[in-house]
C-alpha cells in the first residue's frame, strides 16, 4: 500500500488556500470508557418494527433507569461500560408492554438482551496511524454510528444514515411521489474522526386520497384519468404495483371512529362488481357500503384495495375514495426519470443555501444535549471543519493547426478538431416519431455546415428513410442490415425519447448487424441550435475514430511520454427493487498513445457481485487491442476502479490485481508493467464551501474546477485526496475522492493528483472538464450500453455465460469503431 512520503503532507503543486467542509469534529479525549459494550437485543414479536424502540426504552426504565444505552431500533445496544444484571455471559429477558397508536391497543413485547462484544475504541487511532492496513475498524465506527444517530432518531424519520421530517413546502415529484428535505450524517475518519453531516433528499409517497394519487399513476396523455370509468387491466396493474406493500388510512367522511389503517395487498375489481360475504351471502362492495354504512359511493367503477391479511378466509376490500396514502412510508423503489428529474431540480441550490440547511440539521439534531451522546462522554463541533486546499492550473487544450487554448472556470471553446473524420456514406433513418422529413433535410445540412466549422467534411445523407409509428421493428432490422451490406459509415436515427427504442436500435445494430449508429431524441430535434449539432459532433468525430482534443504537448504529464495503458472499471448493480437483473462489470482501456481513444468490454455478473470475475481475460483483450494499435506493450497500467466501498478495498485489491499480473503474464512470461491501482469514491457527502471571496465560482459560489484537498479529512498515512474538476451547472460541486490501494509506479502525490486532474478534460462528448476521469466516464457509458443489450428481454441468472455469448458486440464493431459507445 503506498504511503505519503511525509506523514501528514500532502502534494504541493497549485495556489494555496482554504476551505470549509461539511464534517464536525468530533472529541473522543473525554470518553468516559476506552472500551464499550455492545449488546444484541432479540425483540418478539418481529413486527411491529416502529415499536421496537419504544418497547427498549420500557425496558431500560424498568431495569436500568439511571442509564442511557442508546438503541439502533433493530437489534444493536451499546452503553459506554457494563449495564445491571448484563455483564459478561449474563442475559436478561423480559416482557414489556407499548401501545399501537397506529391501532389504539397495546402490543406486549419479550425483550431479551445479551452481551455479544467488548469493543475498543482506541483501534480508530491506530488505524490512522498504521501504514499497511486497509481494513477499516468497523465494528468502532459502527458503535459510534449508532451512538451520534441517537439524538436524530428520536425525532425525525429515519431511512439507512439520514433522517426526514414532513416538509412545509410540497415538492411534488410526479407518479405519486413528493420530495422531503432531510439531512444525511456518518461518522469518518481523517487525521481525526469527523461526524459529515449533509443535506438528503428523498421520495415518499405523497399522502393524498387514492383516487387523487391514481390521476398521477394511471392516467397518461393518451388515456386520461376518469374516476367515472372502470381502469383498463393495465391501469388495474400500475395502480397496484405502486400502492402494494404501502398503508393507507381508512374512514368514512365525519366518521372519525371509523379511521382504520391496513397494508394494501393488491387493487382488485371495482366496487360495483367486487363482491364478498355477509352474512353468509355473496354481496358486492358497493352495495354494502349502501346498506351497512349508509354510505352511497361516488365512484363505484374505480376499483377496490385488497387489504389487512392475505391469509384471512373473508378478504378486505375498501372503496379506494375512502382510503388516504399514510404519510411518512419508507421506500426503496427505484425513481423513474420523471421524478429523478424533478428531483434534481428541487435539490440544486447554492452553497450559501446549502450550509445554511446543513447548519440548520445540525441545531436540530442537538448533539451535545442527547443523553445517550453524554453517556459515552462524547462532544461534537458545531462548526464546518477548516482545511487547506489548492487549486491546479488547468492543462493546456491542443486542436487542428496546433491551436491551445487554456481552459477557463472549467469550460472552453470548441475549435476545429485536432484530428477530423469525414462521412460520405451515411443515412438518416426516423424511427416512428413525427419528426417531418424536410426537418431531417434541414438537419442534415446544418451537420454539413457545423461540421465544416470543426474541420470534418461531411456529404449530403445518401437517403432520409421514414418508418411510421406501426412499423414493425424487424423493418429498422431490414434497414440496418441493407447499410451494412452497402457499406454505410454511419446511421442517424431519430427515437421518441422511449428508452425501449434506443435499445432496440442498439441490441439489433451492434449485438446482430455490426453498423454505427447515432441516436437522437425527437425533441432534440424539435429545438436544436448550433451547438447542439456541435455537441452531436463531438460524439461522431469520435465514433469514427476522430480526435477531438487533447493536452497540449508541454502540459502533458511526464507518465504520457512513453505508451501506457490507462484503464477505467466499474461495476454497476440493479436497484433494490428490481429482479432477474444482473450486475455488469464494464472496463474501458485506452489504446492510443494520447490517452484520448479507448475501446471497450463487459461482462454480466451475478446480481450484487463486487469483484469483476473475469478481469484477466478483459486486461488480456485489452493488452492485444493496445499493441495492435501502437505496436507497443504499455510501459505501464494506470486502473481508475469505481464503484468499490471502503469496507471492499483489501477484497478488491487482493482480487482484481491479481488478475490484471496474470493477464501481463498471459502475455509474455517476464511481462510486469508496473501498476497504479486506484479507487474513484463519488457516493459520499463530502462537500467543500470557500472561504475566500476570490475562490467563489459561478452564480452557486461553489470553489472552482481544481480545487484539490488531501489532508486534514484524508488518511495521514495513505495516499488518498479529494479533487473537485469540473464546474458546477447546477447545485453544489460534488468533489470526487480518489484512494490509491497499489502503486509500483512510485507516482509522486503531485503527479497522480495532476494526471487525474488532466484525465477530466479528455472527455470526447464535451468541452468541459468533467467530474471524474475520462476512463471512469467511459465505463459508466459501458455498463449503461450493456444495460441496452438485455432491456425488455428475461435474463437467466443461473445461464450468464450463456447470456453473455448471446450478446457478444459484432467484431467489426470492436475492431473498426472502437469508440462506438460515447
Amino acid at each position: 500500500i503506498p504511503v505519503r512520503p511525509d506523514i501528514r503532507k500532502g502534494g504541493s503543486k497549485g495556489r494555496q488556500t482554504v476551505v470549509d467542509t461539511n464534517h464536525l469534529r468530533l472529541d473522543l479525549s473525554k470518553l468516559k470508557n476506552k472500551i464499550v459494550m455492545h449488546y444484541d437485543v432479540e425483540i418478539k414479536p418481529e413486527r411491529p418494527k416502529r415499536l421496537f424502540r419504544s418497547a427498549v426504552e420500557a425496558f431500560r426504565q424498568a431495569y436500568f433507569p439511571d442509564r442511557c444505552p442508546v438503541f439502533d431500533g433493530r437489534k444493536n445496544l451499546v452503553a459506554s461500560s457494563y449495564l445491571p444484571r448484563l455483564g459478561r455471559d449474563e442475559e436478561l429477558s423480559a416482557v414489556v408492554r407499548v401501545v399501537d397508536d397506529e391501532r389504539d391497543r397495546p402490543i406486549d413485547f419479550e425483550v431479551k438482551v445479551k452481551l455479544v462484544a467488548e469493543v475498543d475504541l482506541i483501534c480508530l487511532k491506530s488505524y490512522m496511524t498504521e501504514e499497511t492496513n486497509l481494513d477499516l475498524p468497523q465494528k468502532a465506527i459502527q458503535i459510534l454510528d449508532i451512538v451520534m444517530r441517537n439524538a436524530p432518531a428520536k425525532r425525525f424519520t429515519q431511512v439507512g444514515r439520514s433522517f426526514f421530517t414532513p416538509p412545509d413546502q410540497i415538492f411534488p415529484l410526479g407518479n405519486g411521489m413528493h420530495m422531503w428535505l432531510g439531512f444525511y450524517q456518518s461518522v469518518i475518519l481523517g487525521w481525526d474522526t469527523y461526524l459529515n453531516v449533509d443535506v438528503a433528499h428523498k421520495g415518499f409517497p405523497a399522502p393524498k386520497n387514492v383516487v387523487d394519487i391514481m390521476d398521477e399513476v394511471v392516467g397518461s396523455r393518451y388515456t386520461p384519468f376518469n374516476p367515472e370509468n372502470e381502469l383498463s387491466h393495465y391501469q388495474v396493474a400500475d395502480l397496484t404495483a405502486f400502492l402494494r406493500g404501502l398503508k393507507i388510512e381508512y374512514k368514512l367522511p365525519n366518521q372519525n371512529i371509523s379511521k382504520r389503517i391496513f397494508p394494501v395487498n393488491s387493487a382488485v375489481l371495482s366496487a360495483r362488481k367486487q363482491t364478498f360475504m355477509s352474512d353468509g351471502k355473496p354481496i358486492t362492495v358497493e352495495e354494502y357500503f349502501r346498506k351497512e354504512k349508509n354510505y352511497t359511493l361516488r365512484y363505484p367503477n374505480l376499483p377496490c384495495l385488497h387489504v389487512g391479511s392475505r391469509n384471512r378466509p373473508n378478504p378486505i376490500y375498501l372503496p379506494v375514495e375512502l382510503c388516504k396514502i399514510k404519510e411518512g412510508q419508507v421506500t426503496f423503489r427505484k425513481m423513474d426519470e420523471q421524478q429523478t428529474s424533478a428531483m434534481i431540480k428541487y435539490a440544486a441550490t447554492s452553497t450559501v443555501d446549502r450550509r445554511k440547511k446543513i447548519e440548520n440539521a445540525i441545531r436540530q439534531a442537538n448533539y451535545n444535549n442527547d443523553n445517550g451522546i453524554q453517556e459515552f462522554g462524547i462532544s461534537v463541533s458545531s462548526q464546518f471543519e477548516k482545511v487547506n486546499a489548492r487549486i491546479l492550473d488547468a492543462p493546456r487544450i491542443i486542436y487542428a493547426n496546433e491551436q491551445q487554448i487554456r481552459p477557463n472556470g472549467g469550460k472552453w471553446q470548441v475549435q476545429p478538431f485536432l484530428r477530423s473524420t469525414s462521412l460520405s456514406n451515411w443515412v438518416i433513418i426516423n424511427y416512428r416519431t413525427r419528426v417531418s422529413t424536410d426537418e431531417l433535410w434541414r438537419f442534415a445540412d446544418q451537420m454539413i455546415h457545423v461540421g465544416s466549422n470543426l474541420g470534418m467534411v461531411i456529404k449530403k445523407p445518401q437517403d432520409i428513410m421514414s418508418l411510421d409509428r406501426k412499423a414493425q421493428p424487424s423493418k429498422l432490422y431490414g434497414i440496418l442490415e441493407h447499410l451494412k451490406n452497402s457499406k454505410a459509415e454511419l446511421a442517424v436515427v431519430v427515437i421518441d425519447d422511449k428508452r425501449a427504442d434506443y435499445a432496440q436500435v442498439k441490441q439489433f445494430a451492434e449485438l446482430q448487424v455490426g453498423v454505427l449508429t447515432q441516436c437522437l431524441k425527437a425533441r432534440t430535434l424539435s429545438r436544436y441550435n448550433y451547438s447542439t449539432v456541435q455537441n452531436i459532433l463531438l460524439k461522431v468525430n469520435s465514433k469514427l475514430n476522430g480526435v477531438n482534443h487533447n493536452l497540449a504537448p508541454p502540459t502533458r504529464p511526464p507518465c504520457l511520454h512513453k505508451p501506457i495503458m490507462i484503464i477505467g472499471a466499474d461495476v454497476t448493480h440493479p436497484s433494490p427493487d428490481q429482479r432477474n437483473i444482473p450486475s455488469v462489470a464494464a472496463v474501458c482501456a485506452s489504446h492510443d498513445p494520447d490517452a484520448f481513444q479507448y475501446n471497450i468490454q463487459y461482462r454480466l455478473q451475478p446480481p450484487r457481485m463486487e469483484i469483476i470475475q473475469d478481469l484477466a481475460e478483459i486486461m488480456r483483450n485489452h493488452l492485444i487491442f493496445f499493441y495492435k494499435a501502437t505496436g507497443h506493450k504499455p510501459h505501464r497500467l494506470i486502473f481508475y476502479r469505481d464503484g468499490v466501498s471502503e469496507g471492499q478495498f483489501a477484497m478488491v485489491l487482493s482480487e482484481e490485481l491479481s488478475q490484471i499480473r496474470n493477464a501481463c503474464r498471459g502475455l509474455e512470461e517476464l511481462y510486469e508493467p508496473p501498476i497504479t491501482f486506484l479507487v474513484v469514491q463519488k457516493r459520499h457527502h463530502t462537500r467543500f464551501f470557500p472561504k475566500r471571496k476570490e475562490d467563489e465560482d459561478g452564480k452557486n459560489k461553489n470553489v472552482p474546477a481544481g480545487t484539490i484537498v488531501d489532508t486534514d479529512i484524508t488518511h495521514p498515512r495513505h495516499i488518498d485526496f479529494y479533487l473537485v474538476s469540473h464546474a458546477s451547472i447546477q447545485g453544489v460541486s460534488r468533489p470526487t475522492k480518489y484512494r490509491t490501494l497499489w502503486d509500483d509506479s512510485h507516482m509522486s502525490m503531485d503527479e497522480l493528483e495532476e494526471l487525474t486532474y488532466y484525465l477530466c478534460h479528455l472527455f470526447s462528448r464535451c468541452t468541459r472538464s468533467v467530474s471524474y476521469p475520462a476512463p471512469t466516464y467511459y465505463a459508466h457509458l459501458a455498463a449503461f450500453r450493456a444495460r441496452m443489450y438485455y432491456e425488455g428481454q428475461n435474463i437467466n441468472l443461473d445461464r450468464l455465460p450463456h447470456e453473455q455469448a448471446q450478446r457478444n458486440i459484432r467484431e467489426n464493431i470492436i475492431r473498426d469503431c472502437p469508440m462506438f459507445f460515447v
